[in-house]
């Protein structure tokens, strides 16, 4: 179990006593300049980069611009990287490439044909198709026998393609957990020997992934209702039916779809994880090292659509780097030394944080804390640290120094698989993921543009967590009690 791993490893006691706040450090807040990391987000947002894929060409130039960032700063290459601060690792990829298409048959012969990203975005997980096959739709294409529910249950979808709601449905008395993921739905689907599967949503969005399914597309929901007309019935209908029935509902349809998927799968990718060491001062503590993070990936491309990715993760990865700066060249050296690490493979799956992990470069024991940016570059509504209420002295110093440099408000939430922070933790490492609340709604979209960012939250960021970087890396001791999450 995490929690005694974690109440092995540190077994001090915290006091907020022995969290007494340093005193800020205007010499490096003054240097950190929020301009400084949005000319980082605008350079790793280039669209010769190709929105950063693991494995891509443009993930290898936008790893070259930060190892060069981090050599420019005078960090060292950790023992097990060469001169360019590069980890190097291998994974798997499926690739969606050019020519797509989707159309559905409303008459016979009659066929609408729909606009790529617009209207529909192929799975990054889908094998390549030419295809045209009947339609039936599937409720929410659930399989979920702890909840004793089976869409497929009454209806044979056998060489169809299958359409299914998004989510789960609507009923507190059952916890579908995480059967209603789309990628568990796919694969729901492929099981009842479905020839491809169509995920409703309200708006398409881009992924990468290291595997290969059935053709599978995410469709905008509005054009269920143009499958039901001649049936006098909506989506909505459909859904209140499903949740007054607490049953499945499943309709064969008239139409045919048609769906082209150009992809091709490469079973073994160079990748890495960019890793950057200022080794601290002090003869007793240079040995323990404080994990600063941040994914450089993103999802690359689909077909011709390239999605930047500037908040998700160029932010993060822009942040950090701008830390690295400051620390290097406004800042005394501190008594333990700090691991700047860029991480490849987070939206894969966090490959690039599960390979450190299982291969550090320094002693895993040594590390003593880990911080993880990710989505860091806009929004108004408080950041929020996940983890914050699993570490709550690691937390209180994040408030602490917020309330002391007058930014916005810090709230929490329990520790989550959902971003790099995860391995660390699972390692027994106290570890915080940081995020901002309220941002543009532009998650894994080509919308993502460094010009969506904001400066100022930008530099808040920084100077937040160069403050609480600063006072982990200089105070006499470590150590973060873990709480466990009981709701769980």
């Amino acid at each position: 179990m995490k929690k005694f791993i974690v109440l092995i490893l540190f077994t001090l006691s915290v006091s907020l006593s022995a969290q007494t706040l340093l005193d800020i450090d205007e010499r490096a807040l003054q240097a950190i300049d929020g301009e400084r990391c949005l000319e980082h987000v605008q350079n790793l947002t280039d669209y010769t980069l190709e929105g950063r894929g693991t494995g891509a060409q443009g993930y290898c130039y936008a790893a070259k611009y930060v190892s060069e960032r981090f050599l420019d700063a005078g960090l060292m290459p950790p023992p097990g990287t060469d001169s360019t601060h590069y980890q190097i690792f291998y994974v798997s990829r499926n690739f969606i490439d050019q020519r797509c298409a989707f159309a559905i048959e409303y008459d016979k012969d009659h066929w609408q044909y729909f606009k790529f990203y617009d209207d529909y975005l192929p799975f990054a997980s889908s094998a390549p198709a030419h295809t045209t096959k009947p339609l039936v739709f599937a409720g929410y294409g659930i399989v979920s026998p702890d909840s004793q529910w089976n869409d497929y249950e009454r209806i044979d979808v056998t060489d169809k393609i299958v359409i299914a709601l998004d989510g789960t449905p609507q009923m507190d008395s059952l916890d579908f957990g995480r059967s209603g993921r789309s990628r568990n739905k796919v694969k729901h689907a492929e099981n009842a020997g479905a020839a491809g599967f169509i995920h409703l949503c309200q708006k398409p969005i881009g992924g990468i992934s290291t595997k290969r399914t059935i053709p599978a597309i995410a469709l905008r929901q509005c054009i269920l209702d143009s499958l039901f007309k001649t049936r006098d019935i909506t989506a909505q209908s459909i859904i209140d039916s499903i949740k007054t029935l607490k049953a499945p509902v499943a309709v064969p349809l008239a139409n045919r779809a048609q769906i082209t998927i150009n992809s091709h799968y490469v079973d073994s990718l160079q990748t890495m994880n960019v890793v950057g060491l200022l080794t601290g001062q002090d003869a007793d503590l240079k040995d323990e090292y404080i994990i600063v993070g941040a994914h450089l990936d993103h999802v690359g491309k689909l077909g011709d659509v390239i999605f930047p990715g500037a908040n998700d993760n160029a932010s993060g990865s822009a942040v950090i780097t701008h830390l690295a700066e400051v620390f290097t060249r406004h800042a005394e050296r501190p008594k333990r030394s700090i691991l700047f690490i860029a991480f490849s493979g987070e939206e894969a799956g966090l490959l690039g944080a599960e390979y450190y992990t299982d291969h550090p470069l320094l002693p895993i024991e040594k590390s003593r804390a880990m911080i993880n940016l990710d989505m860091v570059g806009a929004g108004d509504q408080g950041f929020m640290l996940v983890g914050g209420h699993s570490y709550p002295a690691f937390a209180e110093l994040y408030q602490g120094y917020a309330e002391k440099l007058g930014f916005m408000e810090v709230k929490r939430r329990w520790m989550s698989k959902n971003s790099d922070h995860w391995h660390f933790y699972d390692k027994g490492i106290p570890s915080l993921f940081m995020y901002c609340m309220g941002g543009p709604p532009t998650y894994h979209s080509p919308n993502d543009t460094y010009d969506t960012l904001d400066v100022e939250t930008l530099e808040q960021v920084a100077r937040l967590n160069y403050m609480v970087i600063h006072h982990l890396a200089n105070c006499d001791e470590i150590t973060f009690d873990y709480v466990e999450n009981e709701s769980e």
